[in-house]
């Protein structure tokens, strides 16, 4: 994958190396301000380019020179290694006086240190080799336009082909969930940076690799335990719209996929990132900023899907501020520091959280219907409160005898923002009907799950005998503190 990533005069970024050869994840650090995002706008610029835009004017602009400086060409150059072979590209844009747009000033791609194309200028050169024959073909374009897209492959089996088609297969991601719906009409492998293409993205993805619904559906169930399928029916025409189902014990319920909260909908597209991966990569992913849309433990589970899946091949970057990853560990060096601007730290981490998710997204059916118009659009949070914890996972259920005690335990849970490991369960209505269910539906199933533990939260009202019917209720191998 990327050997070599260099970056000049471009916005904050001078002189910049992002050395990650070797590396099957990082995880770029960062205050506001000190350039994750710009290592992803970098990334776009080759990427775009590699998709088929070749006007320099729609690639960079003036104001992205770095503080004004015309006086020094913008270059991009990157340097990857697939299938054995290692790929060289590189570019640069000079504004001359005079001009209203930038232009190329160099561009050239090797394969194994032999050149596929080299151009100065205007002047595009071609080396054409053949037994015996060696010489070079040369052609003139203007040069506000970039040769990449123009020049031909000869086949698949190309090293232009497969270049170009890995570029542009790059997952550049900066998700906003709430214009994120689960309609499409043609179907993508390239989704866009928003991923308002989702629909598409997903339709794309399994069109060309039906298997891969199976690897997201392996990665969801583990953060969305409750979660049963995803169907992309047709609506009319060629228009698709997906649809998300979920069972339980308490019911099931079918979803739109616009109606699934911010967090859900970055799960979902993680999911078709991993499964991209496995089918159509091994591909890069920059995601930026994860953290925006997703609490502080499930920041560590999502991060550790992707280092995990990446490891056996493609490469993952996500860039993030560092109060977004307090309980890991730093293990690796530095890979960055500018030197003109405020510092910019990229560093691998390890996580240390635990193998299993935390499984917060689990809902009941009536709390998913509940709160189907979204996370943001309701005053209770789908996070704090009436959440389902992993049952796989060591949890404490709470049974409060009366409303008042269910306020006690909801004040607890959230002060220590333990809501991924506490369930408050629904009020009993009295403290005999909480040793009553306890003895009915809960024991059976603690002891099907061993590390879930359970909290009878029941007033004594003055009468002590209350402790030793609970007791009674609580079988020999449980304990009562």
């Amino acid at each position: 994958m990327i050997r070599r990533f260099y970056v000049h005069n471009y916005r904050c970024l001078e002189n910049f190396e992002l050395p990650v050869s070797g590396l099957s994840s990082v995880l770029l650090i960062g205050n506001n301000g000190s350039g994750k995002t710009t290592v992803g706008l970098a990334l776009e610029v080759l990427q775009k380019i590699a998709r088929g835009t070749n006007r320099v004017g729609d690639l960079v602009k003036p104001k992205d020179l770095s503080r004004g400086r015309r006086d020094v060409p913008v270059r991009f150059e990157i340097e990857v290694e697939l299938e054995g072979k290692v790929y060289e590209y590189a570019i640069a844009f000079e504004f001359p006086e005079g001009f209203k747009e930038l232009r190329i000033l160099h561009e050239g791609l090797a394969v194994n240190g032999k050149p596929v194309y080299t151009r100065n200028g205007a002047e595009v050169n071609l080396p054409q080799v053949a037994p015996g024959l060696e010489k070079v073909t040369s052609f003139r374009i203007d040069w506000h336009l970039v040769a990449l897209p123009i020049v031909q492959e000869q086949s698949t089996s190309d090293p232009l082909f497969i270049f170009k088609q890995w570029l542009s297969r790059m997952l550049i991601l900066r998700p906003i969930p709430s214009l994120i719906g689960g309609d499409s009409v043609l179907k993508t492998l390239e989704p866009n940076l928003q991923v308002t293409d989702f629909g598409a993205w997903f339709s794309g993805l399994l069109a060309n690799s039906p298997a891969a619904y199976s690897k997201i559906d392996e990665y969801l169930k583990q953060v969305m335990p409750d979660l049963k399928d995803i169907k992309n029916p047709m609506i009319g025409g060629d228009a698709r719209s997906l649809v998300v189902q979920f069972s339980n014990d308490q019911g099931s319920v079918s979803l739109p996929f616009e109606d699934l909260s911010d967090g859900e909908k970055c799960f979902m597209i993680c999911a078709v990132v991993l499964a991209a991966n496995v089918y159509l990569g091994p591909l890069l992913c920059f995601w930026d900023e994860p953290d925006n849309y997703l609490a502080l433990p499930e920041v560590g589970h999502f991060v550790v899907a992707l280092r995990r899946a990446f490891q056996a091949g493609g490469e993952t970057l996500c860039g993030g501020s560092p109060q977004s990853v307090p309980s890991w560990r730093p293990v690796h060096r530095d890979l960055a520091q500018s030197r003109s601007h405020s510092p910019f730290f990229g560093r691998e981490y390890a996580c240390t959280l635990p193998e299993k998710p935390s499984g917060t997204h689990s809902r009941s059916a009536a709390q998913r219907i509940a709160g189907r118009r979204g996370s943001d659009r309701r005053p209770d949070s789908r996070r704090c409160r009436a959440m389902s914890v992993n049952k796989y996972a060591p949890h404490v259920l709470v049974l409060p005898e009366d409303d008042a005690n269910r306020k006690l335990a909801n004040g607890f849970q959230q002060h220590l923002s333990l809501w991924h490991k506490i369930q408050v369960l629904p009020v009993a209505g009295g403290w005999a009907k909480v040793l009553d269910s306890f003895e009915k539906d809960h024991v059976r199933k603690m002891n099907a799950f061993p590390g879930r533990f359970m909290v009878l939260l029941i007033d004594f009202d003055g009468q002590e005998d209350r402790l030793d019917r609970a007791k009674a209720v609580i079988p020999d191998r449980k304990s009562v503190v």
